[in-house]
């Protein structure tokens, strides 16, 4: 069986599609059914195809006969059923993928160092604030923390969607990874769904790296399905603003500069240790602080700006704090 066939069971399978099939028939409700238009219009249109197939001179004279009028009712009803049961699969998808992750975590074996220097195998579940944990090579880093001894770099696809390793040293901090960074993203999206029922008051994108941007653009065909309110940003976000345009283009010309640079100590040989010390730094701030892949942090967040039912709001210093805005 191929790994492809293995997730689609794992999907796709009776815990998921025999709970949906009752959903589908409570989310008849018209207290539900308000929440998608296109469904509650057809389900009133049920109701009242079922009203003319009991009485077909209620609302007049008989446009069609009793036969004709319950066949319109079935198939509206049908259309209804269906919907609601798409919706409940995709509800207990969601409800499934993120019941792995929670699993996933909880069983993320970890190496804790004792206060006498030995280490004990426990969970992450285990593990408490000021914890010591061991994290060698290939290990997965079982909890959020900070660096304090030794220097690697780290796959935090799963928390920022980039597939670049970050260098990690004493005095910076550390995000819990697992591989599949994408998907579990959309997974995370899925979450998010489920108990915000797809509606968001306000998106907040803070500036444009790719670690605060990344999900927008890797779950794009998830977000697609949200309701969203408004999306605030920066002032130096702004198009329009004369000394943004200013910033953008020193910030072009910094990053051309420093992948210039990278080039260079990519295509040298036999670097010392200063220099190489300079060489990971570059990839690093290249990679991740600054997303100097192209417009791919640039899409991320034009994709998260699109999803606003009219232009961005662009805030100034000057603009009335948060509180008085949701109020």
């Amino acid at each position: 069986m191929t790994t492809t066939s293995r997730q689609r069971n794992a999907t796709f399978n009776s815990d998921i599609l025999i709970p949906a099939i009752w959903q589908s028939v409570i989310k008849l409700d018209p207290r539900w059914m308000w929440r998608n238009p296109v469904m509650f219009v057809v389900e009133i249109g049920a109701v009242l195809t079922l009203i003319l197939t009991i009485s077909p001179t209620f609302f007049g004279g008989a446009a069609a006969t009793s036969g004709y009028n319950f066949l319109v009712t079935v198939i509206l009803i049908l259309t209804v059923i269906f919907a609601n049961y798409a919706e409940a699969v995709a509800e207990g998808r969601g409800r499934a993928q993120a019941a792995t992750l929670r699993k996933t975590k909880k069983e993320t074996p970890a190496k804790r160092v004792k206060s006498d220097g030995s280490m004990e195998m426990v969970t992450s579940s285990d593990l408490r604030k000021g914890d010591v944990v061991l994290v060698e090579t290939n290990d997965i880093i079982p909890g959020d923390g900070d660096v304090i001894r030794g220097v690697a770099y780290v796959n935090e696809a799963a928390i920022t969607g980039e597939s670049a390793p970050v260098l990690k040293e004493p005095g910076t901090d550390i995000s819990s990874s697992v591989t599949g960074g994408t998907e579990k993203i959309k997974a995370i999206v899925d979450d998010i769904a489920l108990i915000t029922k797809s509606r968001l008051d306000v998106i907040v994108l803070t500036h444009e790296h790719w670690d605060h941007n990344s999900g927008f653009l890797l779950a794009a065909d998830k977000f697609k399905g949200f309701d969203v309110g408004e999306v605030w940003m920066g002032w130096t976000e702004n198009p329009d603003d004369p000394q943004a345009r200013q910033f953008d283009k020193f910030k072009g010309t910094a990053l051309k500069a420093l992948q210039q640079a990278s080039q260079h100590l990519d295509r040298a040989n036999g670097l010392g240790p200063h220099l190489a010390s300079i060489q990971r730094g570059l990839q690093t701030v290249l990679g991740f602080n600054f997303g100097a892949k192209g417009e791919k942090v640039r899409s991320a967040r034009d994709a998260a700006a699109n999803l606003s039912k009219g232009r961005p709001r662009y805030l100034e210093p000057q603009s009335p704090p948060m509180s008085d805005r949701l109020a």
